[in-house]
């Protein structure tokens, strides 16, 4: 086999890595009436499935990349693909509610493990420029195929076979990318050199924990009472102890000095952003379509084709664009397209026909197909080819951050029964969504001045 083939088949097995951590994000949304049927359960309930997943994944994702600098990114890798398969078995065999949400903790944990060594192997195996933009663009594209399938493969899986099934499915596809890895992958050398960065891992995964608590909590008690209060402080404690503890340490789980390139900077906070607003809607849909509109598991999937179909399509379209349009310009086109979408939701806030929004999903999408592949890009591109793990990985943790945030904040704004009081909450989610774009839009003009083309600065 050729040096070309390796380097296929090894992006091949990346992009199914990404695949199957992205898919149970799509899928999992699609199956929130199901959980809460098997489960008798409410929506502040329903989001620790989604959320147990992402909180894990966050808070790993910034070890993940570090144990792949140190121990090298091939191992690291299969070790995520194998946890994420095997805990993917277990929430299929789940038979309470506790033990789903443990076993998609699980998943998180693998999924941190596997994101940012799949980056960080494409970026190392393809060492041109221009061969490793298209390749990361690539990557970042398969996110509109696991979106786009998640729904639609979801509501068939669960319409006939139950919602056991979405899990399942991640097995075979593990059990591909495992030995496609093995196989193919570049052996990258380890660095073993420093410690285990224990106590930032734990400040992290502390402070992300009391976070989310503090939004569940407050839509529970629909307001601050102490418990509110307390995970607050813990959590403002937390992000200070984190942030003296890795401005310290001598092998920080997150070198802060990466945070003085004004692009990288830029991009960890779009990050957030981006993930807030995208992963948030997801869910909101989610319950649009099923509780207000009445659609049925399949209908459901199928009625986000618009909205994430469009993103493979978009990420291709971002890859060709960047060369010409630079970082700068292309950001904010993706993000001022984006906002162009939600703003026009504003209508259909009290209820509405699925065609009167199918052409705002479709934009939202859009822009944020443009967007991602910009962002990963101008993150990766702009550090030092032994912090690309590491960088991955906080660009990465970023998206999850907001994503875990958005989840959390737009089901306390939507955590009614009836359709008049969904529309209120509905109007907040898209006023809050349309604030967080244009300010991200505003520091993207501010912040990333005119630096050298994607393709031309990842040296």
């Amino acid at each position: 086999m050729d040096t070309s083939s390796n380097k296929k088949l090894t992006l091949f097995a990346t992009c199914l890595g990404f695949v199957v951590v992205l898919l149970d994000v799509s899928v999992v949304n699609v199956a929130l009436e199901s959980f809460k049927a098997e489960f008798a359960t409410d929506v502040l309930q329903l989001q620790w499935i989604v959320n147990a997943y992402t909180l894990l994944f966050a808070s790993f994702l910034l070890t993940g990349g570090a144990l792949g600098d140190r121990f090298g990114h091939k191992k690291i890798f299969l070790w995520g693909y194998a946890v994420f398969t095997l805990a993917s078995l277990g929430c299929g065999l789940a038979d309470t509610l506790p033990a789903l949400i443990g076993f998609r903790a699980l998943q998180g944990i693998g999924a941190a493990l596997l994101v940012p060594t799949s980056l960080a192997l494409v970026r190392i195996t393809f060492e041109v420029p221009a061969e490793r933009s298209k390749a990361i663009a690539l990557w970042a594209g398969v996110a509109g195929i696991a979106l786009a399938a998640g729904p639609v493969v979801g509501g068939l899986l669960i319409g006939v076979f139950g919602w056991r099934s979405i899990f399942f499915i991640n097995l075979p596809i593990g059990l591909i990318g495992i030995v496609l890895c093995l196989i193919n992958a570049p052996r990258i050398p380890a660095n073993h050199k420093g410690g285990f960065d224990l106590w930032g891992q734990l400040l992290a995964l502390f402070t992300l924990a009391n976070l989310t608590y503090a939004v569940i909590e407050l839509g529970r008690q629909n307001g601050v009472d102490l418990r509110v209060a307390v995970h607050a402080v813990c959590f403002v404690g937390g992000l200070l102890g984190f942030l003296w503890v890795e401005s310290r340490t001598a092998r920080p789980m997150v070198p802060l000095t990466v945070f003085n390139n004004a692009a990288f900077s830029l991009a960890s906070i779009l990050g957030v952003i981006v993930n807030f607003v995208f992963y948030g809607l997801i869910f909101v849909f989610s319950i649009f379509l099923q509780q207000v509109n009445h659609y049925s598991v399949i209908n459901t999937g199928l009625a986000f084709i618009p909205m994430t179909g469009v993103l493979f399509f978009g990420n291709q379209l971002a890859a060709r664009w960047l060369p010409k349009l630079g970082e700068r310009r292309l950001l904010a086109l993706g993000l001022a397209i984006a906002l162009l979408g939600v703003v026009a939701l504003t209508p259909f806030v009290g209820g509405a026909p699925y065609a009167n929004i199918a052409v705002q999903m479709f934009v939202i999408g859009f822009g944020i197909s443009l967007t991602v592949p910009t962002l990963t890009a101008t993150a990766v591109n702009h550090v030092s080819s032994d912090k690309s793990g590491v960088a991955s990985a906080i660009v990465n943790a970023s998206r999850q951050v907001g994503g875990l945030i958005g989840v959390a904040i737009f089901s306390l704004l939507i955590n009614v029964t009836d359709a008049a009081q969904f529309g209120h909450g509905f109007a907040q989610v898209i006023a809050l969504s349309s604030l967080l774009l244009a300010a991200g839009w505003a520091l993207t003009l501010v912040l990333l001045r005119k630096h050298p083309l994607a393709a031309q600065s990842a040296a």
